[in-house]
């Protein structure tokens, strides 16, 4: 019986996780956002998400190939892990977009976190991939959006924002509702 939990436990594991960072993978981050969502409604309580794309990302892929590529997500995907509270939930959403899920942080506890991650990841990058930086949209909801698609968009865009205007920066923002 036990080598059958064991079987299920690494089946459930697999279905959860990007298989090449080892973060969670988009499907279960939805999952654990609706639970957030519905949390934060609940109680009154904010949460910070925040979503972040490499800068220059291709730049690796088309150099080196794909496998240093994997490796520097992977080395990321640490990085991020490594950075942030034991709660908070780190996610591989797809190419080289993360997103990162602070439960019960508001704006000035994100901020701090994020710095630290920013600097930390910026000064790794330099080491290896001098070109590579990250732009990271930063959004506080004092109240929670109707569907974790509206929460991951909201923060997308302000990472767009970040993208289209400086690059290798983070923009914070607070929703309200």
């Amino acid at each position: 019986m036990s080598e059958l939990h064991r079987a299920q436990n690494k089946m459930q594991t697999l279905a959860r996780t990007d298989f090449v960072t080892g973060a969670f993978n988009s499907r279960y981050f939805h999952e654990l956002l609706k639970t957030e969502l519905d949390r934060s409604s609940r109680y009154k309580r904010p949460f910070t998400l925040v979503y972040l794309d490499l800068d220059n990302f291709k730049q690796v892929n088309d150099r080196f190939g794909h496998d240093e590529g994997d490796k520097l997500l992977t080395c990321i995907a640490q990085e991020l892990k490594q950075a942030v509270r034991k709660s908070d939930i780190v996610a591989r959403l797809g190419g080289d977009e993360f997103a990162v899920l602070f439960p019960e942080a508001g704006r000035q506890e994100a901020e701090a976190i994020i710095a630290k991650v920013h600097h930390h990841i910026s000064e790794q990058l330099k080491q290896t991939h001098s070109y590579v930086t990250f732009s990271a949209g930063a959004v506080t909801f004092e109240a929670s959006p109707i569907s974790p698609a509206e929460t991951i968009r909201i923060a997308d865009k302000l990472m767009y924002a970040v993208k289209n205007s400086t690059k290798n920066g983070v923009r914070f923002s607070t929703y309200e509702g």
